[in-house]
C-alpha cells in the first residue's frame, strides 16, 4: 500500500483522500501528503492494465479515473478485480 500512496501523491492534491480502507469496525483514510507535480487535468492520462493487474494497480487506476474523469482512459483487459 505504501507504493500506491507514493504514486498517487504525484497526482492528487495535498489533503485529499488517496485510499480509504474499510474494515468491519474501522475506516482508515490515507490522505495525500504532497502537492502534485503539475496540473494533471490538462493532460490525457492513459492507464494500461491486463487480466493480471491487481490490488495496488487497480487502486491507482480507479483513483485516477475518480479524480480526473474527463482525461483518464483505462485501456486493456478486465483486471483481476480485487
Amino acid at each position: 500500500m505504501a507504493e500506491t500512496r507514493t504514486i498517487l501523491n504525484y497526482f492528487i492534491d495535498k489533503g485529499n483522500p488517496l485510499v480509504i480502507l474499510k474494515y468491519p469496525k474501522i475506516e482508515v483514510v490515507n490522505n495525500a501528503q504532497n502537492s502534485p507535480l503539475t496540473n494533471w487535468s490538462q493532460y490525457e492520462i492513459v492507464v494500461l492494465i491486463n487480466g493480471d493487474t491487481a490490488s495496488a494497480a487497480e487502486i491507482i487506476a480507479a483513483a485516477l479515473r475518480e479524480y480526473f474523469p474527463r482525461n483518464t482512459v483505462i485501456i486493456g483487459e478486465t483486471s483481476y478485480g480485487k
